[in-house]
Order: structure tokens, then sequence, then C-alpha cells
């Protein structure tokens, strides 16, 4: 075995090895910012209906 396939094998393996920890670091990150995204849209959704509420509240009043 020469010097040029142990180095290219090794190059290889240690390639392999940072992308799946890249891949896993990425579907970690993917994972809590789709978690975010749903949190932000329960809240938005939360905050307009009681901006509905309030306004229901106040066309009452004023009527």
């Amino acid at each position: 075995m020469n010097l040029v396939d142990y180095f290219t094998k090794n190059s290889c393996k240690s390639l392999k090895i940072a992308f799946l920890r890249a891949s896993g670091f990425y579907v970690i990150f993917l994972m809590l910012f789709i978690c975010l995204f749903f949190l932000m849209a329960k809240f938005i959704a939360h905050v307009a209906l009681s901006i509905k509420k309030l306004s229901n509240i106040l066309k009452k009043v004023s009527n």
C-alpha cells in the first residue's frame, strides 16, 4: 500500500465523517427551525384571535 492510496482513503473517511456530522447538525438545526416556525405560527394565530375578540368587545361597547 503506497502513500497516495493511504492518504486518499483517510481523507475520504474524514470527509465522510465531517459530512455526516454536518448533515446531523443541519437536521437538528432544521428541526429546531421548524419547531420555532410552528410556535411562531401558533403565537401569531393566538394574537390574531385575541385582537379579533378585542375588536368584537369594542364593537359591543361602542354600540
